[in-house]
């Protein structure tokens, strides 16, 4: 089968802008123009439409650890590369 045109122009626009998208877009961005977009094209509830309760929602995000999220606040403001994230966190 097919993929569905919504899926092929995602994945068209993903392709050109990949370079951006490593250096300038964060997981939730991504997420929400790429990621949600394909699943719901597949027929998923992504933005739990229909009301479901936490047990039997069709998508559960995780929720994010704060020490990860301070850790990459200081990583911007100290502008560290990736390179230079990488070694931090070894």
């Amino acid at each position: 089968m097919p993929a569905p045109d919504k899926i092929k122009q995602l994945v068209e626009t993903f392709e050109q802008n990949l370079n951006e998208y490593h250096t300038h877009k964060n997981e939730t961005e991504l997420r929400r123009q790429f990621l949600d977009p394909f699943f719901e094209t597949l027929g998923w509830d992504v933005s739990n439409t229909k009301g479901r309760d936490d047990r039997r929602k069709e998508v559960v995000y995780e929720k994010e650890s704060t020490d990860g999220a301070i850790d990459r606040l200081v990583y911007e403001l100290y502008g560290l590369t990736e390179d230079e994230v990488k070694v931090v966190e070894e």
